[in-house]
């Protein structure tokens, strides 16, 4: 009895010992995979990954749950915004251009930036913004993933936060229509720019794969509101609010760097960044601004019992603003209860 006891041990020592090298060589394996071939990460592909990675740790039904509707909302915002160059035919060049150039005394940021730090030739600091700019879809889902398992009461505020923020650019890519910096430059209307995303996108040989969003029509003239400007701030916005300010204050180099980079590589003006930032901030207040009305509203209707009063909360209870996390970083079960790509590249899809 004791050595069959002891049998049953081991085998489930052996077993958990395999289970062990495969979560951690499945992460591993994706990573390596995407670096070396230099896949340029869409959110329908970023979703796939995840999940794989989800799966291999026994939350793949969770993490359904809880990111379909988040990517299913923002993969059927991609696809409409297609639908823009058919609806409104007059392009707007020069309203990001006057003010760029009050802005700059004169001068175009985004003309001296280049002229100072590239000089056509590719610098180090090139590929660094370049990186950044090409994680538009891949940081909100993973910052999102964060929120999930460590402030999951925020989570859909987080999430409709984005939702937000997509679609009312979407509506205003309808009314006004505007060109980013390179295609002004490339229809004569500003003195040229250097491509210095797709002269990256040649050198670094970024490419493709298969994917649902390459099938959606790109909408080149959505750069007013610049969504690569709002998404970083709203990540920064939610890690203030949910991990408390300090973090908040380190998260803020993110959005800094994608405003800074964005307008460097000329792939918005200054005035499409402040347009984005303006939209994230509105979409942040409104969202939470309702949520806690219904958060007061739910109170209303059966408050705690013993309870020494309401706490201020992400959506049901969980302080914020605090230093401390709410639950471990584990990728296992819970207890029952608890745009564009470089121009001429494949993936070309648009400059929000």
């Amino acid at each position: 009895m004791l050595q069959r006891g002891k049998r049953s041990v081991a085998r489930w020592a052996t077993r958990r010992g395999r289970m062990f090298w495969v979560r951690l060589s499945v992460p591993v394996a994706l990573l390596v995979t995407i670096t070396v071939g230099r896949v340029f990460l869409t959110p329908d592909l970023v979703f796939v990954v995840l999940l794989i990675v989800f799966v291999t740790y026994g939350s793949g039904l969770e993490f359904l749950k809880r990111f379909s509707p988040f990517v299913a909302l923002l993969v059927s915002y991609d696809a409409l915004r297609g639908l823009v160059p058919h609806v409104s035919k007059h392009v707007h060049y020069t309203e990001m251009v006057t003010f760029d150039r009050w802005l700059g005394l004169g001068e175009l940021p985004t003309a001296w930036l280049q002229r100072s730090l590239h000089a056509g030739t590719l610098h180090w600091y090139d590929a660094v913004f370049f990186g950044i700019y090409l994680m538009h879809f891949v940081t909100p889902v993973l910052a999102g993933v964060l929120v999930w398992r460590l402030r999951e009461p925020g989570y859909w505020r987080y999430m409709w936060s984005f939702v937000v923020v997509s679609y009312a650019a979407f509506l205003t890519f309808l009314v006004f229509p505007a060109a980013p910096p390179w295609m002004a430059a490339r229809d004569h209307v500003i003195p040229a720019i250097q491509p210095v995303s797709d002269q990256l996108w040649t050198s670094l040989s970024m490419h493709s794969v298969p994917n649902l969003y390459a099938r959606f029509a790109p909408n080149q003239v959505a750069a007013v509101p610049s969504l690569h400007s709002a998404y970083p701030l709203l990540v920064a916005l939610f890690i203030g609010r949910l991990f408390g300010r300090r973090w908040g204050a380190v998260a803020m180099l993110y959005p800094a760097s994608v405003w800074f980079g964005v307008v460097y590589l000329g792939e918005h003006y200054v005035f499409d960044v402040i347009a984005g930032a303006l939209y994230a901030i509105g979409a942040f207040l409104l969202v939470n601004r309702v949520m806690d009305a219904r958060d007061a509203r739910l109170a209303r209707r059966s408050p705690p019992t013993g309870a020494a009063g309401p706490t201020p909360s992400g959506d049901h209870g969980i302080p914020i603003d605090q230093g401390t996390v709410a639950g471990p970083l584990v990728l296992t079960d819970r207890a029952a209860g608890a745009e564009r790509a470089p121009s001429g590249s494949a993936a070309a899809t648009s400059s929000v």
